[in-house]
């Protein structure tokens, strides 16, 4: 009798549960037709691609349903997924549906949703809202959720980031996600990835340096953003050294840059007097934190910089720098920078 029983009755007792299911389900669809009435659905027979964010709830799902057109009631797509006992299988990602699947087709094409994987390459220097701005184009994840994933020293804090936020640490680097998934996955992706790219290890020599690991990512996004040519990394990191240890300002323009809210670009007097704790032309030391995301090659040359006593360096305007040693030497060679540029304007005035 028992053999019967689990031959037998098990299979009869789940078809007859789906057919009190399905009855029940299209009792529904024909309830809101009949009784409440049918507002105008898509009256495209085309697919119609919508995005599942993930951790929404089912009523949100069904607002997203019935703004595509794919459910004429929402509020009756809510109850129809209790009843089948799916609200906790709906699945986040992208999926293409076609208009007019009856409720019953509708859930169990939700409950099967395959995640559409999409490639986001993060290059080295980005700012977090950079970095966001991908992220909602590249994979429809919400910027402004990233950002407030980003600055949450308390999220920043579980992941073993304490007394920061995570710019400086969303390592650059190409990474497989999907679309609907969170803002906070996301960051977290990123932040464990600098975890596994940047070991402990690498900052040992961070205390030779007087340096905490925060400040070395600091610096290291100075740097990223300074530095075009591989082999001035060291060279500008030595400067900001030399004048750290010399208590001088460290009068970095990709600061100022970052407490305008842009990338680097020419400064006026006039920028250079905002009152912000990133403006390293008006307080001394290293910014609060970092102003980019920079990669291991920046991080590597704030621990590892060569040993000059520069205390200056200029952009020549051809993607390399005069270094100097004094004041003097530096204005002769600010001088000869800008008569370059001038001379670079004029022949290009002249061909053009």
């Amino acid at each position: 009798m028992s053999r019967r029983s689990k031959s037998g009755w098990l299979p009869v007792s789940r078809l007859a549960l789906l057919l009190v299911l399905g009855v029940l389900l299209l009792f529904l669809e024909a309830f809101a037709y009949y009784y409440i009435g049918e507002p105008p659905r898509s009256q495209s027979s085309e697919p119609v691609t919508v995005i599942i964010p993930s951790g929404v709830s089912v009523a949100r799902i069904g607002g997203i349903l019935g703004e595509a057109g794919l459910v004429a009631h929402p509020k009756i797509f809510q109850l129809g997924v209790r009843l089948a006992g799916a609200e906790y299988r709906l699945q986040a990602g992208q999926v293409n549906l076609t208009p007019g699947l009856s409720l019953s087709e509708l859930i169990n094409r939700l409950t099967h949703v395959r995640a559409m994987e999409v490639r986001v390459a993060i290059r080295e220097g980005l700012t977090a809202a950079q970095v966001a701005g991908l992220l909602q184009s590249k994979a429809g994840i919400d910027s402004s959720d990233f950002l407030a994933a980003v600055f949450d020293t308390a999220f920043a804090e579980s992941l073993g980031f304490k007394d920061a936020s995570l710019e400086g640490y969303l390592f650059p680097d190409t990474y497989r996600l999907y679309r609907g998934m969170s803002a906070r996955r996301a960051a977290m992706r990123m932040a464990w990835n600098f975890r596994r790219k940047v070991p402990d290890s690498i900052f040992r020599d961070a205390k030779k340096w007087n340096m905490t690991p925060h400040q070395v990512v600091t610096m290291a996004s100075i740097v990223q953003w300074e530095v075009l040519r591989r082999d001035e990394w060291k060279i500008v990191s030595s400067v900001y050294h030399n004048r750290l240890r010399r208590r001088m300002l460290l009068q970095a323009d990709p600061t100022v840059n970052y407490a305008l809210g842009q990338g680097p670009s020419r400064l006026t007097y006039r920028d250079l007097k905002i009152d912000s704790p990133f403006n390293t032309y008006k307080y001394k030391g290293l910014p609060p934190g970092p102003i980019n995301n920079p990669g291991l090659r920046a991080i590597r040359a704030v621990l590892q910089p060569e040993k000059t006593d520069y205390l200056f360096f200029v952009a020549r305007g051809d993607g390399s720098h005069a270094f100097s040693r004094t004041g003097e030497e530096h204005n002769r060679a600010k001088a000869e920078a800008k008569a370059a540029r001038e001379k670079a304007r004029e022949d290009t005035t002249r061909i053009g």
